[in-house]
């Protein structure tokens, strides 16, 4: 009878366990690439060609740029990036506008945008 109690809890435990498992690796790895851009990085100018908003709360907003850039080899890319930033500065990130971003040579896909963290000062 014991047993079953080992199953009712120990399968709730193990997914809890692998998911925080998961989220750790997940998060060191994009730490790493994102590592790799800062230092092995090429600066460029993209176009934001399409955006799109979600709230954030305290004054921020989680935006989605579409962009297109090209790379030192002449190549156009177009990519998706992630960002966080102030409401206030909504007008700047509308189609045809540009954000100064950072890709890694070895694969343009990989982007850090060059926006600030609107709550880091």
């Amino acid at each position: 009878m014991h047993w079953i109690l080992y199953i009712v809890y120990g399968i709730p435990i193990g997914l809890f366990s692998f998911l925080i498992g998961y989220l750790l690796i997940r998060d060191r790895k994009r730490n790493r690439i994102k590592q790799n851009i800062q230092r092995n990085g090429v600066d460029t100018t993209a176009v934001i060609t399409k955006a799109r908003s979600r709230s954030g709360g305290a004054g921020c907003l989680n935006i989605t740029l579409e962009i297109t850039y090209r790379t030192e080899t002449g190549e156009e890319v177009r990519n998706r990036a992630d960002a966080v930033i102030n409401a206030m500065n909504t007008a700047n990130y509308q189609p045809g506008k540009t954000v100064a971003l950072r890709y890694l040579k070895s694969d343009p896909l990989k982007v850090i945008l060059d926006i600030p963290h609107p709550l880091r000062r």
